[in-house]
């Protein structure tokens, strides 16, 4: 500004208001300057605010980590050691885990993992589809006529069916079929030298097909026995044997002898009789240790005689063995199949095994084995040929073979089936549920008893969901090759 124009004292009075002016601004500029150098209570506020929402967030994704840490390492434990116990189950004895990796069994079917809160499942399926097993429909109507109480064996690489009843006792047979594949069956007599009967044994001994007792048209129980090589031509060993005539008995071929066990005529029999040529018979036994018994079962296995159910005013379910006819030890009083009469029971794949039958109830068309007579494993709880009794079951060319009958709901039947096995093929299929730290349940099985209750299936699948869930297929290397070839 040029103030030479103004008067001195004007000049004064500007000057004076100029300094005013600077000294107010330096003022100002001071205040303005000391004030930043702190934060105002908002201000504190906002980064404080900031600085909580930082750290929530850091804390919030510091415990996901370590979540998501101990998640995996819970999901890592349980894995290994499901992957351990799979590796148990393949290397344990095959025909067994299905009697050992059940419920009852030993491990049994559930397991728990050190370290964590949970329970671990063990399933076995078996899958017949993928090897032939199961129950196959071969014929539904062959060339024989309906039939029950009827004989039958595996001779000459042939299936041999004989005699029996369609219904009552006048309508007993004398006929004799064979079949090699179980579809076409021929006539070997229509009436063979034998009385026509039913309830009667026979059994392949010395080479030669042998036919013991049984009850007439006549309703008269017999004890005559008679043998052919052919089914066509049959030779009487004996018009009487030294057993007293009966039915419902069992006969056997062990030790190069041949046996019969029990049976009835007007009573029930425990008596227990061999013999190395059908004509000379000698009694093992008056009263076997099995009690009076007739439309019970035996068969011959691990060098033994075994006697399996029966009846005895009622269906029962108790095993005994014996090794010379004489003493008989009980494997066990009460197997896992239910109290049963006319069924039957065979030896295949290395075991025992009992099948069908009829008790007070209905019929049955359960079908179980074992190796030992004392554990028993159910291979089908309802199998397809359906509930009957008075059957016939023969195992030829590796297969099992069911025929005839009275069908529960039917009637008297001649259907042929097939099975080439049961539990040859297993899916194991292994799971772990647990409780992490956050209290949440990894898996349906929420209340870790091992099984699906009622609301834990999520999925609708009929199997416990879990992160941790292995399943593979499991056979016998034995049986390896016969399954990849769709062998029994």
């Amino acid at each position: 500004m040029n103030l030479n124009k103004f008067s001195s004292n004007f000049k004064q009075q500007i000057l004076t208001n100029f300094n005013k002016f600077q000294i107010i601004s330096d003022i100002r500029a001071y205040q303005v300057i000391k004030i930043r150098r702190g934060f105002t209570l908002i201000e504190l506020l906002v980064s404080s605010a900031i600085l909580i929402s930082v750290l929530a967030a850091f804390l919030s994704t510091f415990n996901k980590t370590l979540n998501l840490s101990e998640q995996s390492r819970d999901t890592h434990l349980a894995a290994n050691e499901v992957k351990n116990i799979l590796e148990q189950i393949k290397a344990h004895d095959f025909d067994k885990i299905m009697v050992d990796y059940v419920s009852g069994g030993t491990p049994g079917n559930t397991f728990d993992i050190t370290g964590l809160t949970g329970k671990g499942n063990i399933e076995l399926i078996d899958r017949p589809a993928l090897y032939g097993g199961g129950e196959n429909l071969v014929i539904a109507d062959p060339s024989w006529v309906e039939r029950i109480n009827f004989g039958g064996v595996v001779y000459d690489n042939k299936m041999w069916i004989m005699g029996g009843s369609s219904g009552p006792i006048p309508t007993v047979k004398g006929d004799v079929w064979y079949s090699s594949d179980g579809i076409t069956w021929l006539q070997a007599t229509p009436s063979a030298n034998w009385q026509k009967r039913a309830g009667f044994t026979c059994l392949v001994y010395d080479n030669k097909m042998w036919v013991m007792g049984g009850v007439n048209a006549a309703s008269i129980f017999l004890n005559d026995v008679w043998y052919s090589t052919d089914g066509v031509n049959w030779v009487m060993a004996t018009a009487a044997a030294a057993w007293p005539a009966r039915s419902a008995h069992t006969a056997l071929a062990y030790d190069d002898k041949m046996w019969v066990l029990g049976g009835n005529s007007a009573g029930i029999f425990s008596d227990v009789w061999y013999s190395s040529d059908g004509i000379t018979w000698t009694q093992a036994t008056a009263a076997a240790a099995w009690g009076q018994r007739n439309l019970h079962a035996s068969l011959v296995y691990n060098n033994k005689m075994w006697h399996l159910g029966g009846n005895f005013f009622g269906g029962t379910n108790d095993v005994w063995y014996s090794s010379d006819g004489i003493t008989w030890t009980q494997a066990t009083a009460s197997a896992g199949w239910d109290q049963r009469m006319s069924h039957e029971a065979v030896v295949y794949d290395n075991k025992m095994w009992v099948i069908g039958g009829t008790s007070s109830g209905p019929f049955k068309d359960d079908v179980w084995y074992s190796t030992d007579g004392v554990y028993w494993t159910e291979a089908a709880a309802a199998a397809s040929w359906g509930p009957r009794q008075s059957f016939l079951a023969l195992v030829y060319n590796n297969i099992l073979w069911v025929m005839g009958g009275n069908i529960d709901g039917v009637g008297i039947s001649n259907d042929v089936w097939s099975c080439a096995g049961y539990n040859r093929l297993l899916e194991a299929v292994i799971s772990f549920c647990w409780q992490d730290k956050s209290g949440r349940i990894i898996g349906e099985d929420t209340n870790f008893n091992g099984a699906l209750d009622a609301g834990e299936d999520i999925n609708s699948n009929g199997e416990i969901d879990s992160p941790v869930k292995f399943l593979e297929l499991i056979t016998d290397k034995d049986k390896l090759g016969k399954i990849y070839l769709g062998g029994p």
